[in-house]
């Protein structure tokens, strides 16, 4: 797997998740990130693409992971919520996996990302959320 990559999506930056074209695996998490999609704390799911090798999952683009934020003082700086409340809010989004059955794979092979406006000098960076057309392309950036 791997992660880090930038791709765009119907005109909005994504993040792109590349994993190894395990059918029953990929299948399987997009089946519950589809199914997640509503909840407030989860990333959202776009699309899925494939190639004889991969799959490529376009799932919403957040402002930092967790690690940022722990680990950097300038994100922490930037960012409005408190501890607590990114705690409270990482917790509920966890949980909520948890019961549709995806937290703990979830949690193997993703760290925990942080969705803020507002966090960064540019806040109309992530202005909206509406999603149309899920069945378009999307490409990589850069």
């Amino acid at each position: 797997m791997e992660s880090g990559k930038q791709g765009r999506f119907d005109d909005r930056e994504v993040a792109v998740k590349r994993v190894i074209a395990d059918i029953r695996l990929a299948d399987r998490e997009v089946d519950l990130l589809r199914e997640s999609d509503a909840h407030p704390n989860v990333i959202r799911y776009f699309c899925m693409e494939s190639d004889s090798n991969f799959r490529y999952i376009a799932l919403e683009l957040c402002d930092y992971s967790l690690s940022d934020y722990v680990e950097n003082e300038k994100v922490r700086e930037y960012c409005p919520l408190s501890e607590m409340d990114i705690l409270l809010q990482a917790t509920k989004g966890l949980a909520y996996l948890h019961g549709i059955n995806i937290g703990e794979l979830i949690i193997l092979v993703t760290p925990p990302f942080l969705y803020i406006t507002n966090c960064s000098p540019s806040n109309d960076k992530h202005a909206g959320r509406a999603v149309s057309g899920r069945e378009s392309k999307f490409h990589w950036v850069g």
